[in-house]
């Protein structure tokens, strides 16, 4: 056959046949994940319809252990007989637990309850419960004792009114209530003719005193509780030496009972602690502590409102060195120069008065001032009384005393405080830039 074909024709041939087979391998994968997923999906089906099989047969289930706990809890089918049971029944709790004369009054006659139109299904009962004087704690312990019962029945409406007090213009909120309640009591038709729920009882999960202690410890017709306010100062120093010692105070708006607690100490040991003071207050106390301690300590104080709030603060302890005592330096001044003047007083000339006697010229600089001071005339300087002994103008030489000491001055423009050396009995020696000179009959020697 391939011998009458041309060669385009052979290598045709050669490619289909080549691939045939897997074209015959894909058509029947193909073929097979269809088949599998058509199996997959007629399976899913089918599981779905088993599980809402189960879950019909589980709600009918259920529904019949409903309906078998109904006609456990039902009222009589006996309409007469569970009306006045009942009735019965609920004065008694009334009268036990809400308020002695309270008044029960009951409704309409039984209604009956169809199922989509068809059939009866229970009868409804309508009883009205009126307490015009009783308390909150009253009220729960009726709750409490209707929920309890092991019949079938609700309350639909409960209505509570507190009794106010008016004193002057303020109206007052006291303990007294009045209570109106509205229950429903339900009798299945399939029910039992005859029952006694006097005694049957259930189990709650809750006592009398657990709801007690959610319900009755505070006015449920009061405002919201405040939480607790923490008024102390965050940053509290002491000194070395001291032991610490913190005084904190809280106030609570609604004169809630207050519990405290220290929830971190997170900078040193646990040292410090706290110490109740009374409710609003509580001291935080600790040993010495070294110089340079810086402690931060939370404080949490919760009230015993409901629900209950609480407040968190932050406090700084923190260790100062002890300040030491103030020395009072008192600044001595250097007493005054002993020559203030005389150092700028200068003998500016030697002469004779219009009567010939012998004076001189003292120029006080700082003051501005010219004496003319004869002999045996004084003039006062720097504190000192200055006397004018004796002149010599052919020598230019004056000696003046000051107070109980003898100065030589020689020369005009020579200071008051630059005299000559002082005159005495020995002979002084020679200056290194003047000859010594004897004077005449005094027997002084001068320079």
């Amino acid at each position: 056959m391939f011998d009458k074909m041309t060669k385009r024709e052979r290598i045709l041939a050669i490619i289909v046949a080549s691939t045939a087979p897997v074209m015959l391998v894909f058509a029947f994968g193909y073929w097979v994940l269809g088949s599998y997923n058509q199996k997959r999906t007629r399976i899913s089906g089918l599981e779905s319809q088993i599980r809402d099989q189960k879950l019909k047969a589980d709600e009918i289930q259920n529904s019949n252990y409903r309906r078998m706990w109904y006609k456990e809890i039902s009222l009589p089918s006996d309409l007469p007989v569970s009306r006045s049971d009942y009735k019965f029944l609920l004065t008694k709790m009334v009268e036990n637990k809400l308020q002695k004369d309270g008044i029960i009054k009951l409704g309409k006659d039984a209604q009956p309850v169809k199922y989509k139109g068809r059939s009866t299904v229970f009868h409804k009962m309508t009883y009205s419960v009126s307490a015009k004087d009783t308390t909150l704690d009253k009220l729960v312990d009726f709750l409490f004792d209707f929920r309890s019962r092991k019949i079938l029945h609700r309350i639909v409406k409960l209505h509570i009114n507190p009794h106010d007090v008016r004193t002057g213009n303020e109206e007052k909120r006291t303990e007294r209530l009045t209570v109106f309640i509205t229950v429903e009591a339900i009798a299945l038709v399939d029910a039992p003719e005859q029952r006694d729920f006097s005694k049957d009882a259930r189990v709650l999960a809750k006592t009398i005193d657990e709801f007690k202690d959610v319900i009755c410890f505070r006015d449920i017709f009061g405002l919201p509780n405040n939480a607790p306010r923490i008024t102390t100062g965050t940053s509290q120093n002491f000194k070395e030496d001291e032991t610490v010692d913190v005084s904190i105070k809280a106030i609570d708006d609604d004169g809630d009972k207050l519990t405290w607690e220290m929830i971190s100490d997170d900078t040193g040991p646990s040292d410090l602690k706290l110490v109740k003071k009374g409710n609003s207050n509580i001291r935080l106390v600790g040993p010495k502590l070294p110089v340079g301690t810086v402690r931060r300590v939370k404080v949490k104080v919760t009230d015993n409102g409901c629900p209950a709030k609480s407040a968190i603060k932050d406090f700084v302890v923190r260790i100062e060195r002890k300040s030491r005592p103030k020395v009072e330096v008192t600044e001595v001044k250097p007493p005054p120069p002993k020559f203030q003047h005389a150092r700028g007083t200068r003998i500016t000339g030697l002469t004779r008065a219009r009567d010939g006697t012998k004076q001189i010229l003292v120029y006080v600089g700082t003051k501005d001032i010219s004496h003319r001071v004869k002999i045996g005339e004084s003039f006062e300087l720097d504190g000192f009384k200055w006397t004018v002994k004796s002149i010599d103008i052919d020598k230019d030489i004056v000696v003046i005393n000051r107070d109980d000491e003898e100065f030589v001055y020689k020369g005009n423009d020579r200071t008051l405080f630059r005299p000559l050396p002082k005159t005495t009995s020995k002979k002084p020696k020679p200056s290194r830039f003047e000859r010594p000179r004897t004077a005449g009959k005094s027997g002084t020697t001068q320079n």
